[in-house]
C-alpha cells in the first residue's frame, strides 16, 4: 500500500481518514454553493486554492506537529511542586531498598 510505504500508516488509519474527507463533502458543497451565490467566481476559485493549499501543508506536517508538541511538553521544565514529587518518589524508592519499612 502506498501509504503504508509512505506514511507508514496501516489500511484502517488510511480507512478512517478516507472516510472524515467523504464525510466533509456534503457540507462543503453546500458551502460553495451558497458562496457561489454571492461571491464572483474568481473569488471563490483564489479561496478554494488558498484553502486547499493550507490544507496540504497542515496534512503533511500533522506529525511533525504532533512531536514537536509532545517533545516541548517532555522537555518543559519541571516546577517546584514537580521537583518536590521527585524528592519524595526518590525517598520512597530509597527506603524500600534499604528494608526500613516492616
Amino acid at each position: 500500500m502506498i501509504v503504508l510505504r509512505y506514511f507508514d500508516w496501516h489500511g484502517s488509519r488510511a480507512g478512517f481518514i478516507l472516510a472524515s474527507l467523504g464525510g466533509l463533502v456534503l457540507p462543503a458543497h453546500f458551502i460553495v454553493e451558497h458562496a457561489s451565490r454571492r461571491f464572483p467566481e474568481r473569488v471563490i476559485l483564489r479561496a478554494s486554492i488558498l484553502f486547499v493549499f493550507c490544507s496540504v501543508v497542515a496534512i503533511c506536517n500533522l506529525e511533525g506537529l504532533i512531536l514537536d508538541l509532545a517533545a516541548a511538553i517532555l522537555n518543559s521544565e519541571d516546577t517546584e511542586h514537580d521537583m518536590e514529587l521527585k524528592k519524595l518518589e526518590l525517598t520512597v524508592n530509597n527506603s524500600m531498598k534499604h528494608d526500613e519499612f516492616p
